[in-house]
């Protein structure tokens, strides 16, 4: 589904997910890195630039989902996405301890 440019990556493998033929290892392992944001990728909740990857677990049946973030509204869900247990990478694939501080402006 796209709107206004935005991408959502459900339906698809997600990225880091190993493969059959990869070693086991958790995909919501907040130490393991990812796949660098596509530069063309645009965030799933604007048409802004994404600066955060959200690997949202799977619960209840559902399977997990991955999202990109802009700025603003990875700090706006930052306490939601901590209760979630939710793994948050950068824009290079590197994991985000702290979201809502990373990408805050300082004045």
């Amino acid at each position: 589904m796209r709107l206004l440019g935005a991408k959502r990556l459900h339906q698809t493998p997600l990225l880091g997910q190993p493969t059959p033929d990869e070693s086991p290892t958790a995909p919501s392992d907040p130490v393991a890195t990812r796949p660098p944001i596509d530069p063309a990728a645009r965030s799933c909740c604007c048409p802004s630039e994404p600066v955060a990857q959200v690997l949202l677990p799977g619960r209840d049946g559902r399977p997990a989902q991955q999202i990109l973030l802009c700025a603003h509204h990875l700090r706006a869900s930052a306490d939601r996405l901590r209760a979630l247990e939710a793994a948050v990478h950068d824009q290079a694939g590197l994991p985000v301890s702290a979201p809502a501080k990373v990408f805050a402006l300082s004045h």
